[in-house]
């Protein structure tokens, strides 16, 4: 019967490696573990490295004109490692709201333009000005992380939540610019709010998957920010009301980061 024959010495062979490197495998992973401390995470290696890192392009001068030598020298390089960031030239402004709320009024914008993302925004202009005879200052508020993006700036406590999220930070900065008397423009940046889908993230941080998606195609969400901050800041100076050469900017939080 087949059963009952003897192996060949091919396959006695083929046995006995197959044994033997299964025992030089277990041997070798014991005597490496072997006195061993836990292994360390990638995080501890990133943090290891971080606290090792020497940052480039560190100033080490001492006079003003070293220092304006830095910040042209490391604003060029800034750029270059951001990437393009200019706004459109010409764009559509589509008028979703407008409301007078008693010393301003809210327009609520889309500015689109070929080639790039929509960008909402929130434009208020103070009550009382005479047209073409009376200019005001521009500032340009930036919100933060959170799930109302530019409803707090703006002080919509009708919308739910808001009021309470406007309390704990002091986010209506936009609100009290324009009771001031300052022209404010207030944009949506991305990934918040109304635009993203939630759902399409599964629960994740729309910031870090959108960092990773941008990133595989050569972009990144700062850029994209920049330069619908720089189109919200056109949108601004270039309201016949307010004085394009008197223009500023605030933020909080990543809005904050951005302003600088």
């Amino acid at each position: 019967m087949l059963c009952g024959m003897a192996k060949s010495p091919l396959l006695r062979r083929r046995a006995f490696l197959g044994q033997g490197v299964g025992a030089m495998s277990a041997s070798i992973l014991t005597s490496s573990l072997l006195g061993q401390s836990a292994l360390r995470s990638v995080h501890d290696d990133i943090a290891a490295a971080m606290a090792n890192a020497e940052p480039n392009m560190l100033f080490d001068g001492v006079s003003p004109a070293q220092c304006r030598k830095w910040q042209l020298a490391f604003r060029a390089r800034l750029e270059e490692l951001l990437g393009y960031s200019s706004p459109p030239k010409k764009w559509k402004t589509v008028i979703e709201d407008k409301s007078d709320q008693g010393d301003h009024i809210r327009h609520q914008l889309v500015l689109e333009a070929p080639g790039v993302p929509s960008l909402p925004v929130y434009l208020l202009i103070p009550k009382g000005l005479k047209r073409m005879s009376q200019y005001v200052p521009g500032v340009l508020c930036t919100h933060g992380h959170g799930e109302f993006g530019y409803e707090t700036i703006v002080g919509r406590t009708d919308i739910p939540g808001v009021a309470e999220n406007i309390e704990k930070h002091n986010y209506d900065y936009g609100l009290q610019f324009v009771k001031r008397g300052y022209a404010v423009v207030a944009p949506y940046l991305i990934p918040f709010g109304r635009r993203v889908v939630r759902k399409a993230y599964g629960g994740k941080d729309p910031c870090a998957v959108s960092f990773v998606r941008m990133q595989a195609l050569g972009k990144l969400p700062i850029t994209e920010n920049l330069r619908d901050q720089r189109w919200a800041l056109s949108l601004l100076a270039e309201h016949p009301q307010v004085d394009g050469n008197r223009l500023g900017a605030v933020g909080l939080s990543y809005g904050g980061r951005m302003t600088m």
